[in-house]
């Protein structure tokens, strides 16, 4: 419809609310797409979920144009879930190399046998994983309360679809275990401090990643605000606290509770 002198953001022919700037950003996207993993389309989950993660990490333009606009049902829950169980498999491996280094340690400080080693590590894990799932939610609802969508309507949802879509940058913890022989070597043999060490480096380079993402995503629904600055700071400093404190903030915790069980 044409929109030629209109400028009460109410279009003419159907009353709806629209803006301007999320016109003008649908139109440069050609269409609006969905996410893989929410497309109607007959895939395997194994297909499904691997094109999902290549939008998510390597296609920006489309990730954020599948939110640009219209709010929609996803499965973003579903991604999520299988997200967190390949980070906590990714996660468990240099634990499992750190109990394995530990044999043949002699320079022991922060733990004095295997099942240190392992049980501490696997604690913090477990710790750091919890943190990141509540992450994912109190960025949605920082979203959600600063960033109202261009029709003024306040929907919980579809920022966290948007969040827990952003989850897949956390795999690249996958590149964890390099980092883990660097510092283990920096160390002096300690595994456990070797690997609190590479979680908070490897959760900084995460964590950056899908603050950009999301940044970017925002910056498309929502018009600009100070609530919106505000919004992408709030998540860049919680990012930023959770990948310098949660792994040493979980591993005493971790240390604590091993020594209790």
């Amino acid at each position: 419809y044409n929109l030629t002198g209109v400028h009460s953001g109410r279009c003419p022919e159907c009353g709806g609310i629209f803006h301007r700037e999320a016109l003008f950003a649908a139109q440069k996207a050609n269409q609006i797409t969905l996410m893989p993993w929410d497309d109607p389309e007959p895939m395997s989950v194994f297909r499904r979920f691997g094109r999902t993660l290549f939008v998510c990490l390597f296609n920006a333009r489309r990730f954020a144009f599948a939110f640009s606009v219209q709010p929609q049902r996803t499965r973003a829950a579903s991604f999520q879930i299988l997200v967190m169980l390949a980070v906590t498999a990714l996660s468990c491996l240099p634990v499992l190399v750190g109990a394995a280094v530990s044999r043949s340690g002699k320079n022991l400080v922060l733990t004095v046998d295997l099942d240190d080693v392992l049980g501490i590590g696997l604690l913090t894990v477990a710790v750091i994983l919890i943190v990141l799932v509540f992450l994912t939610l109190l960025s949605a609802a920082i979203l959600w309360l600063l960033c109202p969508h261009y029709d003024g309507s306040l929907k919980f949802g579809p920022w966290y679809a948007i969040t827990a879509y952003a989850t897949a940058h956390w795999l690249f913890i996958g590149a964890a275990l390099p980092f883990y022989f660097l510092f283990l070597k920096w160390s002096g043999g300690e595994p456990t401090l070797a690997m609190v060490t590479m979680f908070v480096v490897i959760l900084l380079g995460c964590g950056s990643l899908q603050v950009a993402t999301i940044g970017g995503i925002v910056k498309l629904r929502t018009a600009p605000s100070a609530g919106r600055r505000i919004a992408i700071l709030l998540i860049a400093v919680m990012h930023g606290a959770t990948a310098l404190f949660a792994p040493v903030l979980g591993g005493l915790v971790a240390g604590v509770l091993w020594t209790l069980l």
